[in-house]
């Protein structure tokens, strides 16, 4: 995808999400592969569709190949994991 689509899609450039990736990756991965898990890229991109266009669950899970109710839990773990970031980026004010 090119990078105008990417971010029309996501709200975020390519470097930006891959930065994101590295600092929540080990939260989102799965410890085996036996239920065809989502790699975590894909994890983060599905949340970061819902943020930007806010989209119903069932039409994400369409557009990412996944089942509604796992969107769901997609959107629920990867939110959390991304607060968890907000004591390296709050200012101390």
């Amino acid at each position: 995808m090119d990078d105008l689509s990417f971010f029309r899609r996501f709200r975020m450039t390519k470097p930006i999400v891959l930065t994101v990736l590295e600092q929540i990756e080990e939260n989102l991965e799965v410890e085996n592969d036996l239920n065809n898990s989502v790699s975590p890229i894909n994890q983060l991109l599905t949340t970061l569709r819902f943020y930007a266009c806010d989209e119903h669950q069932f039409s994400l899970g369409d557009f990412m190949g996944v089942h509604p109710s796992t969107v769901s839990r997609i959107i629920s773990k990867v939110s959390a994991a991304v607060a968890n970031l907000r004591p390296y980026y709050a200012s101390s004010t």
